[in-house]
């Protein structure tokens, strides 16, 4: 098991891959995503069914700049916290809109 910072490295890469494949499907559905910064990548339109509408490319974004830009009042937003570093306490108002099933 890498112990260095080679291992930051390669959880950022793969982060990074994972939103360049969301990229490129959303753009072969119409529509826009981008990034923000360097460590956030979006969707402000749903994104197609099993797609996350952000995912994060770092560690400590704050949940509130995740959520803000993205159509958290349609059925299926969805979040990929791809360094599982996300406050869960930020997001009890938001997964209390979701429908049951959706959470």
């Amino acid at each position: 098991m890498i112990m260095d910072g080679t291992n930051a490295a390669l959880r950022r890469r793969a982060a990074l891959n994972n939103a360049s494949w969301c990229d490129a499907v959303c753009r072969a559905h119409g529509l826009k995503p981008r990034y923000d910064g360097g460590d956030l990548w979006l969707s402000a339109v749903r994104t197609p069914p099993q797609y996350p509408d952000a995912v994060t490319l770092d560690a400590a974004v704050p949940a509130e700049r995740v959520l803000r830009p993205v159509d958290t009042g349609s059925p299926g937003c969805s979040v990929k916290d791809s360094f599982a570093d996300l406050e869960p306490s930020r997001w009890s108002t938001w997964s209390r809109q979701l429908p049951v099933g959706v959470r």
